[in-house]
């Protein structure tokens, strides 16, 4: 590896850890293995559950890799109407 190659890397590898790169890694892992059915939300490391849990969330998932349930759209009541 070159020179500068091997300063990019470093670099890159530097501003991952910085911006908690590792912790991430982690949290794409166990999403991953949740949603393969391999692991579920007790299984997870204490500090990374609620980024899982999040990032579980925003695909519709919950903890255990099941859809989260859908809520039906209400009908937005009109002003002055009588319920």
């Amino acid at each position: 590896m070159t020179s500068a190659l091997r300063r990019l890397a470093i670099q890159i590898g530097i501003s991952l850890i910085k911006k908690g790169g590792n912790a991430m890694i982690m949290v794409d892992v166990y999403v991953a293995l949740i949603v393969g059915g391999r692991r579920n939300i007790t299984q997870v490391p204490v500090h990374l559950q609620a980024d899982v849990l999040a990032a579980l969330a925003a695909i519709g998932l919950d903890g255990y890799g099941k859809p989260l349930p859908v809520e039906p759209p209400t009908e937005p009541t009109e002003p002055g109407a009588d319920a």
